[in-house]
C-alpha cells in the first residue's frame, strides 16, 4: 500500500526528493530508498541524483542514496487509437 502511495505522490508533484518522501511517509533513508528503487525498476520514476551532497563539489560515483537526490515522475505515452 504505501509503494502506490508513494507513487502517487511522485505523480502529483511531478519531481521530489528522497527526503520529501522520507518526511511525508515518515520513512528511514533506507526504507525510502528501497521504495523508490523498486519505482524506478517498474518504469513509473526517474533517479536524478544531485552532485552537490558530495563534500569536494564533484561526485565520484558512489551509489550511497542521499536525502537531497530527486526522483521524477515519468508520463506514460498514450497510445494511438486504431480505428
Amino acid at each position: 500500500m504505501i509503494l502506490r502511495d508513494i507513487k502517487a505522490y511522485i505523480r502529483e508533484h511531478g519531481q521530489v526528493s528522497l527526503e520529501d518522501i522520507i518526511n511525508h511517509f515518515d520513512l528511514t533513508l533506507e526504507g525510502a530508498e528501497a521504495m523508490t528503487e523498486r519505482l524506478v525498476e517498474q518504469g513509473f520514476i526517474q533517479h536524478i541524483p544531485q552532485t552537490s551532497h558530495c563534500s569536494t563539489g564533484q561526485c565520484s560515483g558512489c551509489t550511497q542514496a542521499h536525502p537531497s537526490d530527486r526522483y521524477q515522475w515519468i508520463p506514460k505515452k498514450l497510445k494511438p487509437l486504431k480505428l
